[in-house]
């Protein structure tokens, strides 16, 4: 969440294939973590989350708080 609120570059995404496979997950599960993301595409939780903020930025995804978890969402 404050990688959200904190970045105020310029706004540049692309869909890919990594984004296409977030959209059919989420479709299918609804929620997501950074976690099962990286897991998801095989990456590390690192560029997992600098894709989901690009995607919350861009208002595709929605970011929710929780405990001790944030999870996303299509919006």
């Amino acid at each position: 969440m404050v990688k959200v609120l904190k970045d105020e570059r310029p706004l540049r995404i692309s869909i890919g294939d990594n984004e296409r496979r977030l959209f059919a997950y989420l479709e299918a599960k609804r929620t997501i973590t950074v976690n099962e993301f990286a897991h998801l595409l095989n990456v590390s939780k690192r560029t997992a989350s600098r894709s989901l903020v690009a995607l919350v930025r861009a208002g595709v995804v929605r970011i929710y708080t929780h405990e001790k978890d944030d999870y996303f969402t299509l919006a």
